[in-house]
């Protein structure tokens, strides 16, 4: 596979990611659930696409399946977890949508390995998932809190981005942790 190709299964796979984030976060409406169902479908194809290029070229096809395992929950389109939560008796959609970005993630970083002479692309892609995941992590724990300074992604976002780079203005701060 080309380099270039690396490239886009990594930064498809980044932007599924953030799909689903959004899920989590951000009430949707109807055709916004619609066009990201559309653009995760096109990545689960560029995954299928990858993994089954990868498969052809391996001289042991079996114990490449069998050590490749998590692609094949990676490669489960979003709309399809939500149709099976929204005929499931339990309904905890965010569940589905918290598995498949697990493996996704997981994914990501055998994507992000191929990327020859991309250190600096990796550092940059694992500093960009801290900041994401952190301030995703930070607004799910505090914005509970009636007292929390974080209530909206935003201030999140604020927060992991001043606490990554060390500046740490101090308008935004855990209550959690007072």
């Amino acid at each position: 596979m080309s380099q270039y190709w690396d490239i886009l299964i990594t930064a498809s796979t980044i932007a599924s990611l953030m799909l689903v984030i959004f899920f989590f976060i951000y009430p949707l409406n109807g055709r916004q659930v619609q066009a990201i169902y559309i653009f995760d479908l096109v990545v689960v194809i560029f995954l299928a696409i990858d993994f089954w290029t990868r498969l052809k070229t391996s001289p042991q096809k079996r114990k490449y399946v069998i050590s490749h395992w998590y692609e094949f929950p990676a490669m489960l389109p979003l709309a399809l977890l939500g149709f099976f939560d929204s005929i499931a008796l339990s309904h905890n959609p965010l569940l589905s949508f918290k598995l498949i970005a697990i493996f996704r993630t997981i994914r990501l970083f055998g994507s992000i390995r191929r990327v020859r002479g991309g250190q600096i692309f990796i550092l940059t892609i694992i500093s960009a998932l801290t900041i994401i995941f952190g301030a995703f992590g930070e607004y799910l724990a505090e914005s509970p809190n009636p007292n929390a300074t974080i209530t909206n992604m935003n201030d999140a976002f604020w927060w992991a981005i001043e606490t990554i780079t060390t500046v740490a203005y101090g308008e935004f701060l855990p209550v959690l942790l007072l």
